[in-house]
């Protein structure tokens, strides 16, 4: 009979029966949710490296996030002198192309990233229910010191909750970064492909009125 079948039976029968658990028992069930977390910790870990990686592979772009949302044509072309503004407006365009391409990229890593502590902190909060009802199933069945123990176990899941949660929280803002440089990189190339356009017409057109004049 597994765990949750036995458990459930002290949640139906438990208070009217009195039934009781007895210490072989609730260590049995123990090792069960031993046997569990031991898996769940060898998929956290792996979680974890998996996260590292991610998290590593992308810190270039998202150290820059500041600068890339600072970012301006205009003030890129107030700097510049006329004979080298466009080489300038070229290279913000080639580089903010390169960055979006970079962004486009690791995005569906980050998304995964944050999916998976979503997913981590919704098991974890399925964790902390079950001992919560076992706790309670005990309770009923007159059994205070296997309650206490179940209480105990859904205390150990519930610290571990904080730290998922702050990776999950961590997770989130990084998708949101992500989603935020996307869209002002794809403007920014829009914008400065646009002022490319206009400067190139102006320097054909001075081109042109210099030809004419000699």
């Amino acid at each position: 009979m597994s765990t949750v079948t036995c458990l459930h039976m002290v949640e139906v029968i438990g208070y009217r029966l009195k039934f009781q658990i007895s210490e072989p028992h609730v260590q049995y069930l123990r090792s069960k949710d031993t046997d569990r977390d031991n898996v769940q910790s060898k998929s956290y870990r792996v979680n974890q490296i998996q996260m590292l990686k991610r998290r590593y592979g992308i810190m270039g772009i998202l150290s820059r996030f500041t600068d890339i949302m600072k970012a301006n044509v205009n003030s890129v072309l107030e700097k510049a002198e006329d004979k080298n503004a466009d080489k300038l407006l070229r290279k913000y365009i080639q580089d903010a192309k390169d960055d979006l391409a970079n962004a486009r990229s690791e995005t569906a890593a980050v998304i995964a990233e944050e999916m998976s502590c979503a997913r981590r902190l919704a098991d974890c909060d399925e964790q902390i229910e079950k001992y919560e009802r076992y706790a309670m199933a005990a309770v009923k069945a007159g059994n205070d010191s296997d309650a206490r123990k179940f209480l105990t176990y859904k205390s150990e899941a519930s610290t571990k909750r904080e730290g998922i949660a702050r990776d999950y929280e961590s997770a989130k803002q990084n998708s949101e970064k992500m989603r935020q440089m996307t869209a002002k990189l794809a403007e920014d190339i829009r914008d400065a492909e646009q002022k490319m356009a206009e400067l190139d017409a102006k320097l054909s057109l001075a081109k042109a009125q210099e030809k004419r004049s000699q």
